[in-house]
């Protein structure tokens, strides 16, 4: 079975749709990471938010 090439271009821009979608996910999750560790690093350091 041979595709199309207007759905071969159709799936791969749905990949790369996918793939910023999962990088933008990742960058907020780093963001999220870096703040707790700021958080940690600069705070009471009692530990009570644990």
């Amino acid at each position: 079975m041979e595709l199309e090439p207007e759905l071969l271009l159709q799936e791969a821009r749905e990949s790369v749709e996918a793939a910023q979608s999962y990088r933008r996910e990742l960058g907020h999750r780093l963001e999220g990471l870096r703040e707790a560790r700021r958080q940690e690093l600069c705070g009471p350091g009692d530990g009570a938010g644990f």
